[in-house]
């Protein structure tokens, strides 16, 4: 699949030099979503160190990670692989 912009939301933008937080949310593979130009079409609503929670679901099983853009030049955006979120259930 390809980006869905319905899918990325702004949760704090402070416009200033700290970073902006997003969510975005997708069934596409995090290897996907995290490999170089998936969010190209954020080229001017990003920047460098802005961070992104991602919630991939690919086949049912949620993956949640926490991204940041490494690099937003001439309209190729790159973020980090991401922090793996996970979560104990042991009730």
């Amino acid at each position: 699949m390809a980006f869905d912009i319905n899918s990325f939301k702004a949760v704090s933008q402070s416009g200033q030099e700290t970073p902006d937080i997003f969510i975005y949310s997708s069934a596409d593979a995090i290897g996907t979503i995290d490999g170089v130009g998936y969010f190209n079409e954020l080229s001017v609503d990003v920047k460098v160190n802005d961070i992104i929670f991602v919630i991939s679901s690919t086949g049912g099983t949620p993956a949640i990670t926490i991204n940041y853009v490494n690099s937003n030049t001439g309209g190729v955006v790159d973020v980090t692989n991401g922090l793996v979120v996970t979560a104990t259930d042991s009730d």
